[in-house]
C-alpha cells in the first residue's frame, strides 16, 4: 500500500564523499558472504582508513587523525586512535558479526544530514536470522542482499548503505531497531484475530481476485480485544490490480474504532521506543502513527518502483516491520539509488529491524515465488496439501504533523480505505505519541499513555445516510455512502479529548 508518482532526483555530491568507511575484516576475500572462520578484525584497522584517519565515536562523530596537533581553540574533542572495546551494534545481539565494519561519518555522504554523524559504527551482520541458528550455512551471496544488515539496538536508526562501497544509497531510506516484544505483540494479535489465517488463505488457495484496473477489496470483520464477548471490528482487506502480477495482500482497519485497538498493540509492543529514536536522529519535534496495515505475499513477478511519500522535510516515513520471514530465499525489498536510476539492491529483512521508506525513497517488492518452496513454514497449504511459503509484515505511517503540512500529507499518503483523506482528522493527531522535550508542545505524551486525539467530529452529508446504513450501503458503496455519510457508517469515533497545547507564546 503505496502512493504513487514519478522519482524526485535528490542532489548529492561526489560519490567520494557519499561513501561511509568501510574496512575488510580479516576473514578473507569471502567475509561479506560467509561466517567467521576467524576472530574480528583488529578494531583499529577496522576503524581507520587507509590514509590514516579515524573517528572518534562521541556525540559528535568527529574526525581526525592519531597524534594530530590541535588547535586549543578547537571545539571538537580530541580523535582517537582506537575504537571502544565492543560497539553498541555487536551487543544489540547474541549472533557474531560476520561481515564488514562501517562507519557513517558526516563528511561522507551527499546530503545535508548532521544525525549521520553521529551515529555509532556498526559490524555488517548478514547471517543473523531470526528463524535458525545454522541459517549461515545454506545462505548464499545473493540471498543476504546488496545492503549492509547492522544490529541495531531497540530505537537505534542508520542509513542504508551499499554492502560493497559503503555508500548511502538514498537519503530517506533508514533501518531502525526495534523492540523484541513489539514482534510478539504485534504476532499475538494477529493469531489471535485471525489475521495469520486469513493472509495464508489468501497468499494460497482463496486470493481476492485482482481487479482490471484499481485494487480489489472486501470487508472482513473480526473480534475485538475490548474484552465484550461477541465484540467485533471492521477491517478492509486488499489485493492491487491485476498489472501488478503479485498474490499481494494488505489488510488495515476500516473504521477509527479498529484503527485506535491496532494502536494500543504497538503501544504494548513498545513502538514508544522507536518513535523516540526516530525523532531524535531526525532531529523533529514530534510524531504519531497514523496509518496502519497488515501485509503478506507469497508471490510476485516484478518489483513496481514507487515512493510511499514526498515533500516532507523528512518528517514522514513508512516503517516495515517483519514479522514471519522465510528462510533460504532472495531479500524482500528493492531499493533504488538516489543518485543513479538504473542502481537498485536487494534488502534483506530481519527480524528486529524496522526498513523506514521516507520522501521519494524508490522501493518495491522483490521478485519472489515462496509458492514451492522445499522448507515452508509460514504460508498456507495449497491442493495437494504442501505447505507454501509466505511473509508477513505490519506497515505504520509515522509523521511530524502541523497545520501548515496535513493537506499535503492527507492527499500522498492516506491510500487505504481508513483513515479517509481529511486534514482535520489527521491535524487532530497533531504529536500525539511523541514530543521532543523543550519543543513548542507542553504535554508529554506517550504511546503508551496515549489520552486520544483532539476533539473531532465529522457529520453526515447527505440526509438519506441512515436509511442507507441500514441497507448496508456503508460496504456496498465505498466510494459514495460511506465517503458521505461517516457518521451513520460509524467511520470516526466522533469526540476525543486533546492532549496536545503549546506553550503560550505571550510567555515565551
Amino acid at each position: 500500500p503505496s502512493s504513487f508518482g514519478e522519482a524526485a532526483a535528490a542532489e548529492a555530491e561526489d560519490d567520494d564523499r557519499a561513501a561511509a568507511l568501510a574496512v575488510p575484516s580479516n576473514h578473507g576475500e569471502n567475509a561479506s558472504t560467509s561466517p567467521p572462520a576467524g576472530p574480528l578484525p583488529d578494531p583499529v584497522d577496522a576503524f581507520c582508513s587507509d590514509d590514516g584517519t579515524c573517528v572518534r565515536r562521541d556525540e559528535t562523530g568527529v574526525l581526525g587523525k592519531p597524534g594530530e596537533e590541535r588547535d586549543d581553540d578547537d571545539p571538537r574533542p580530541p580523535s582517537s586512535s582506537s575504537p571502544p572495546s565492543s560497539p553498541r551494534a555487536t551487543t544489540a545481539s547474541a549472533a557474531v558479526p560476520t561481515g564488514k565494519y562501517y562507519c557513517p561519518r558526516e563528511d561522507n555522504h551527499g546530503y545535508d544530514y548532521v544525525f549521520y554523524g553521529s551515529l555509532d559504527c556498526y559490524y555488517d551482520s548478514p547471517h543473523a536470522h531470526d528463524s535458525r541458528d545454522d541459517s549461515s550455512a545454506s545462505m548464499t551471496g545473493t540471498d543476504l542482499g546488496d545492503f549492509v544488515s547492522p544490529q541495531l539496538e531497540p530505537g537505534e536508526v542508520a542509513p542504508v548503505l551499499w554492502r560493497h562501497s559503503g555508500k548511502i544509497a538514498s537519503q530517506y531510506a533508514l533501518q531502525v531497531g526495534l523492540p523484541p516484544e513489539l514482534i510478539v505483540s504485534l504476532l499475538q494479535y494477529c493469531d489471535e484475530l485471525g489475521i495469520t489465517d486469513i493472509m495464508r488463505k489468501y497468499t494460497s488457495t482463496d486470493p481476492i481476485p485482482p481487479g482490471e484496473e484499481g485494487h480489489n477489496g472486501r470487508f472482513v470483520r473480526l473480534k475485538s480485544k475490548d474484552g465484550n464477548e461477541g465484540a467485533e471490528n471492521l477491517w478492509y482487506a486488499q489485493r492491487p490490480a491485476k498489472k501488478w502480477q503479485s498474490n499481494m495482500h494488505w489488510i488495515s482497519p476500516a473504521d477509527e474504532k479498529t484503527h485506535e485497538e491496532y494502536l494500543r498493540v504497538l503501544a504494548d509492543g513498545g513502538f514508544d521506543t522507536v518513535l523516540e529514536g526516530i525523532g531524535d536522529a531526525m532531529g523533529l519535534d514530534s510524531l504519531v502513527a497514523y496509518h496502519l496495515t497488515f501485509i503478506g505475499v507469497s508471490h510476485s513477478e516484478r518489483g513496481f518502483k514507487h515512493h510511499d511519500t514526498t515533500e516532507t522535510h523528512g518528517g514522514v516515513y513508512n516503517v516495515i516491520i517483519p514479522l514471519l520471514l522465510e528462510d533460504d530465499v532472495p531479500p524482500e525489498l528493492i531499493l533504488w539509488d538516489d543518485e543513479e536510476d538504473d542502481a537498485r539492491g536487494g534488502l534483506k529483512y530481519r527480524i528486529g529491524s524496522g526498513a523506514m521508506m521516507g520522501d521519494d525513497a524508490q522501493h518495491g517488492t522483490f521478485e519472489c515465488d515462496y509458492r514451492n518452496l522445499t522448507n515452508a513454514k509460514h504460508g498456507g497449504l495449497d491442493e495437494n496439501g504442501n505447505r507454501v511459503g509466505m511473509r508477513l509484515a505490519a506497515t505504520v505511517y509515522i509523521g511530524e504533523l502541523y497545520e501548515e503540512n496535513v493537506e499535503k500529507v492527507s492527499r500522498r499518503t492516506l491510500t487505504q480505505i481508513f483513515p479517509p483523506r481529511d486534514r482535520k482528522w489527521l491535524t487532530a493527531q497533531e504529536a500525539r505519541h511523541w514530543q521532543r522535550p523543550h519543543s513548542e508542545y507542553v504535554h508529554r505524551n506517550t504511546m503508551k499513555g496515549d489520552a486520544g486525539r483532539r476533539a473531532f467530529r465529522k457529520d453526515d452529508s447527505d440526509e438519506d445516510c441512515e436509511d442507507r446504513e441500514e441497507e448496508g450501503m456503508c460496504e456496498s458503496d465505498v466510494e459514495g455512502t460511506r465517503k458521505r455519510c461517516p457518521l451513520s457508517c460509524g467511520v470516526y469515533i466522533q469526540e476525543g479529548p486533546t492532549n496536545i497545547t503549546r506553550v503560550d507564546e505571550t510567555r515565551v
